[in-house]
């Protein structure tokens, strides 16, 4: 099966707060779990950094989706492609908040500054790197939102 890596930044439109977000968390991770959906999601001061991994068909529709979504703002692709394996396979929707919102943007800064340059794998691009240790940095810590 081909798998399909997109990677988007948005900006919430509605405050994603307390119930608001566990439910958006509950909803996304059933329907991701039936589509074979994997990936997490960063998430600070009403800023979002996202990656979804799966069945390529799967992830385009889930991504056109959220860009129709009214609850998103400013979506911006960072990346699509297909990829190899799952970066975040153990996730139907891992969810941290991230304490300082100057960390989403220097992913983005991260993946704008090597647009030009990204290599063969452009999910190891400094941006995909930058937003998988600290991923695991907020595991490690206990910093996530388990289902």
């Amino acid at each position: 099966m081909a798998l399909r890596q997109v990677v988007y930044a948005s900006h919430e439109r509605f405050p994603f707060e307390g119930l608001a977000l566990v439910s958006l968390l509950s909803h996304a991770r059933a329907r991701n779990a039936a589509q074979g959906i994997t990936g997490v999601l960063l998430y600070a001061n009403g800023a979002f950094v996202q990656c979804l991994e799966g069945p390529s068909a799967a992830v385009d529709a889930l991504f056109a989706r959220i860009e129709r979504d009214p609850r998103h703002g400013d979506v911006v692709l960072l990346h699509a492609l297909p990829v190899a394996r799952r970066h975040f396979g153990a996730w139907w929707m891992g969810c941290a908040r991230v304490h300082d919102f100057r960390v989403l943007a220097r992913i983005r800064d991260e993946w704008d500054a090597a647009i030009g340059a990204l290599d063969r794998d452009a999910a190891l691009s400094p941006g995909f790197v930058l937003m998988k240790t600290i991923w695991e940095d907020y595991a490690r810590a206990g910093l996530i939102d388990r289902p």
